[in-house]
Formats: structure tokens, C-alpha cells, sequence
């Protein structure tokens, strides 16, 4: 009896191991989607969710990875730190999922990294910017540059092109707004710019009013008014801002490019400069190509989450191909190695923290109420 309990073990033993090896081998590679899919900020996830498609479709249709589908799911975190853990502990859950491609926020991507960091699933971020994404750990990597990075590359902007010298500022509460914020006050104040006034507001929706913020910085006569915060917001404070006189340039970042800026700010938006990731009318081959593709598909203009989404997508489909066998810490590995891999959004390489070092630096202006190619910094 006790010969035939041992024989049951061995071969359970057995019987395992080779269904955890042949895991490796053959069946669909599932990698997890996770940002914004509804709410106040789905825009950002669904752009970055259907780019992603693209790249799997691309895949697949070539062949997938040694003849192996690749399947995304959808993890929708709604922007939501707390909904971003969920979303989290769901995919760590499941042994078959090889990769993760988001979070779209840094606050979210702050709660939910470390989760993917412990249980060793690699995690591509495509947009979120916090500064200290980089240092969850070696399982994390981000397509984008961070908001140190961004804002030092938009204050140049400001002070050296566009020669402003005394700039207001205003910026929402969040992670994001904050973070962006420091760093462009440093970076601006060493080129010799005078901060006039810096003045602060509850974001997301939360202030409707910013009488008194726009007021005070009215009374410092700045040159220019920096909006660190997001779309929605900045639209509100610019259109406010007229209302009170305020005759100077309006300045933005990525998140201020959107079409919910312009119809918020109507004609206050009107020669509003912003630094992005990424514009529809880039003069490069493959941006252009991929944007002919997304917009012929889904028959709506690309937002710019969409081709860092992309480029995340093959990233991990690069690596996925360089891997000797799918797992997860052989994807890792992978990911690690990239080198020079060509992106609709420029070379893609990783520094010893998984961060993008560089990247364009995209200067837009709003012309007759919508965005213009002013300029490109590499």
C-alpha cells in the first residue's frame, strides 16, 4: 500500500513538471493590458490599448513567436490607484500571464509596480512618468522618458527657443503635477528665468474655479503661465485666465495635449505651446506610417499615449523572439538586452535602472484651434 502511495506521488511529481515545461513551449503567450479603459481618463488607456492590438495583430499575422499566438487581456485600473492593485494582484495571479504592458499613470504604476516586481513578471510601462518608476526594480522598464527628464527638455524649450524670462506657474496636486513641477522650476531658474508666482489647486476635476490662483500670478506681469497639470484642468485655467486679462503665453506638457485642452480653453487655447512625446504630423517614416495605420483603423485621431503603447507592445514581442524559452525571467533578460530597436518614437534603448534615457522632445502650438507641429528637439 504504502509502495503504491509512493508510485501516486512520483507520478503526480511527475506529471507536473513536465505540464510546467511544456507551459513553455507551446499554447497562446498571454500578456496583460492594464490602464484607464472607462472613466474620466479612458482616453488614455483605450488609445494605448488599441496601438497595442495593432502589434499583436502584426505579430500574429506574421506568424506570432515561433508559430505561438499572442494574447493581451485587459486589466482596466481606471486611473485609480486602489482599482490599480486589483488589476495587479489579478495578473500576478495567473501563471500564464508572461508580461505586463502599462500602467498609463504614475500613481498607478507606484502601487501596482512592486506587485509585478515580487512576483517577477516583467512590467513595460508606456506612459506613466513618476520619477521613482525606475527604482522599483529590475523587473520594471519604461518606454518613456520620466518627468525629470521631460521637464528639463521643456524648460531648454522655454528659455533657450523661445527666450521666455519671467514665468508663472500652476499645477495640480497629483504626483504628476508636482514632480513635473520641481524639476521645470530648477531647470528654468538655472537658465536665468524668474519664477514670478507658483500657485497650486486641487486636480482632477475636484477646483472649477481658479479666480484666485490666476489673480495673484496676474499681479507678478509674468511673460508666460506654465500649466503642469492635465488637459480638462488647463483648459478651465486657461479660459479663466483671459477672462481676468492675463495677456501672456500659456505653456503646457504632454498631458495638456489633448482635444478635451482646446474645447475647454476655446479661444484662450489659441498659441498655447506644449512639449509631448508625440504628434500625428512628425516628419518621420515610421511615426507617420503607424499613425496611417491607427487612424485608417479606429477612424479617430492619434492620441499621444497610442504609439508609446505600440512600441511597448514590440518591445516585449522583440524580446519574446530573442528568448531561448517563454518565461518570465527569460522575457526580463530579454527586455534588458534591447539595444537601438527601432520605434515610431525614435531608437529605443534602457539604462541600468530599465528607464528611457532619451527621447523626443515634440513641440506643438495651437494654430485656428487645433495643434501644429512648431518643432522637434532630439
Amino acid at each position: 500500500m504504502r509502495f503504491r502511495t509512493w508510485i501516486c506521488i512520483f507520478l503526480i511529481v511527475i506529471f507536473t513538471l513536465t505540464g510546467c515545461s511544456s507551459a513553455n513551449k507551446s499554447g497562446d503567450i498571454v500578456i496583460g493590458f492594464a490602464g484607464p479603459l472607462t472613466g474620466d481618463s479612458a482616453l488614455w488607456g483605450q488609445s494605448a490599448l488599441k496601438a497595442a492590438k495593432i502589434a499583436v495583430e502584426e505579430c500574429n499575422s506574421a506568424g506570432g513567436i515561433n508559430g505561438r499566438k499572442i494574447v493581451l487581456l485587459e486589466g482596466d485600473d481606471k486611473g485609480d490607484p486602489k482599482e490599480a492593485a486589483s488589476v495587479a494582484q489579478k495578473y500576478t495571479a495567473n501563471p500564464n500571464v508572461i508580461g505586463i504592458l502599462g500602467h498609463i499613470f504614475g500613481s498607478c504604476e507606484m502601487v501596482a509596480g512592486p506587485i509585478y516586481q515580487a512576483a517577477g513578471i516583467p512590467n513595460m510601462v508606456s506612459t506613466a512618468s513618476a520619477p521613482d518608476i525606475p527604482f522599483i526594480g529590475n523587473y520594471v522598464f519604461r518606454i518613456n522618458v520620466g518627468d525629470v527628464v521631460a521637464a528639463q527638455q521643456n524648460a531648454d524649450y522655454i528659455v533657450e527657443n523661445m527666450g521666455i524670462k519671467k514665468m508663472a506657474v500652476i499645477y495640480d496636486n497629483t504626483d504628476y503635477g508636482v514632480a513635473y513641477k520641481d524639476a521645470l522650476i530648477e531647470r528654468a531658474t538655472s537658465l536665468g528665468c524668474e519664477i514670478t508666482a507658483v500657485e497650486v489647486f486641487v486636480g482632477s476635476g475636484q477646483d472649477r474655479d481658479f479666480t484666485v490662483q490666476l489673480t495673484k500670478i496676474k499681479e507678478t506681469n509674468p511673460e508666460a503661465l506654465f500649466l503642469s497639470c492635465y488637459g480638462p484642468d488647463a483648459g478651465l485655467i486657461c479660459d479663466q485666465a483671459r477672462k481676468l486679462g492675463f495677456e501672456g503665453t500659456f505653456l503646457g506638457l504632454d498631458s495638456t495635449n489633448s482635444q478635451h485642452f482646446i474645447d475647454l480653453a476655446k479661444e484662450a487655447a489659441e498659441g498655447t505651446v506644449i512639449s509631448t512625446y508625440f504628434d500625428r504630423n512628425i516628419d518621420d517614416p515610421a511615426a507617420k506610417e503607424f499613425v496611417e495605420k491607427y487612424e485608417s483603423k479606429y477612424n479617430e485621431s492619434t492620441f499621444p499615449s497610442a504609439p508609446y503603447a505600440y512600441d511597448a507592445m514590440n518591445v516585449l514581442i522583440d524580446s519574446l523572439k530573442r528568448c531561448e524559452t517563454i518565461d518570465r525571467k527569460s522575457l526580463r533578460d530579454a527586455i534588458e538586452q534591447t539595444k537601438d530597436l527601432p520605434g515610431v518614437t525614435g531608437l529605443i534603448n534602457f539604462d541600468e535602472n530599465g528607464d528611457r534615457p532619451v527621447a523626443w522632445n515634440i513641440i506643438i502650438e495651437v494654430k485656428n484651434g487645433e495643434f501644429v507641429l512648431r518643432d522637434v528637439v532630439q
